[in-house]
């Protein structure tokens, strides 16, 4: 019970993605109780140690309230005036992107958890970092019009912690103050064409290599 092995594999499909149907996905973790090891036995602090490690991916199919892989709907977006007559265009509610492919996460993870001083702290750590890629997200071009695809990188990193002090008073009365602390860093990490999305002056946000997703501009 000293050493912890878990191990995954899933090889999905997603007709959201008709030239990129399968995709294969793993994940592995392992911890070491390092408290029932020999050279433990004789010390007084710990009451429980372990450290842990992860690494994995895993795979995001969502299209965003898109009907893939049928075909779009046909909607009246503009007109047009001929003699008398005023005709309605139709054009595609959006246009779609044929070699749409699967949203991967790759995330790993280190961490420590022990409980000490005779089982009264308690404290949990982990680094993690997750890297998105292929995001999937809408993009506007004068072109295409309104276009879900595979726009991107994004990466995600910080540290989890949280820590408890269990105080016995008597048999029956104990106090317990706990507390948590979760940091993160987001930073895109790769963009299409210029490296720079923007919502438009009504919505003063952007997404841009470097920055954080859609950082206040103004």
């Amino acid at each position: 019970g000293k050493y912890l092995l878990n191990a995954s594999y899933r090889r999905d499909g997603s007709s959201a993605f008709p030239n990129n149907y399968w995709n294969n996905f793993f994940s592995v973790g392992a911890a070491w109780e390092i408290t029932k090891e020999d050279f433990m036995s004789n010390q007084k602090f710990f009451n429980f140690l372990k450290l842990k490690a992860s690494i994995g991916t895993l795979g995001v199919q969502n299209t965003l309230g898109l009907a893939y892989p049928a075909f779009p709907a046909i909607r009246t977006a503009n007109s047009a005036v001929f003699g008398s007559n005023l005709i309605p265009s139709y054009t595609r509610s959006y246009e779609p992107d044929r070699d749409l492919n699967w949203e991967r996460i790759k995330a790993k993870e280190v961490g420590v958890e022990f409980v000490a001083l005779n089982n009264r702290f308690s404290f949990e750590a982990a680094w993690f970092d997750r890297l998105t890629t292929d995001l999937l997200a809408f993009q506007s071009s004068p072109v295409t019009g309104t276009r879900l695809g595979n726009i991107g990188d994004v990466r995600n990193r910080g540290i989890e912690a949280t820590a408890s002090w269990t105080q016995q008073f008597g048999k029956d009365q104990s106090l317990t103050i706990s507390g948590n602390i979760t940091t993160l860093n987001n930073k895109v990490e790769s963009l299409p064409s210029d490296g720079r999305l923007t919502s438009g002056e009504e919505r003063p946000s952007v997404t841009e290599i470097g920055f954080p997703i859609g950082y206040f501009y103004g």
